[in-house]
């Protein structure tokens, strides 16, 4: 599935935003039950780790049209980290 990232210290913090529609997208609620799982990077495979995060704040600073979302959707947006599995908790 393609989604979109927004690099943070080595961490890429992806959206479960669906275009603002209600509920959240099955690849988040797949990946809540099971944290760890391969990202496809710019042509590289990399083993990730999700991590539950408040990182909405993060990703408006660079996708500020974003803010329609929760809106439309009457909800708040997760915005989950995939850390590299090799990093420690």
């Amino acid at each position: 599935m393609l989604l979109q990232f927004f690099p943070d210290s080595g961490n890429l913090i992806v959206a479960a935003a669906d275009s603002g529609l209600t509920g959240q997208p099955d690849w988040y609620l797949n990946l809540k039950a099971h944290p760890q799982a391969h990202a496809e990077v710019k042509g590289s495979t990399v083993d990730v780790r999700a991590e539950a995060a408040a990182l909405w704040p993060r990703v408006l600073a660079s996708a500020p049209d974003g803010a329609r979302y929760p809106r439309q959707a009457n909800q708040a947006i997760p915005a989950p980290a995939a850390c590299p599995a090799t990093r420690q908790p």
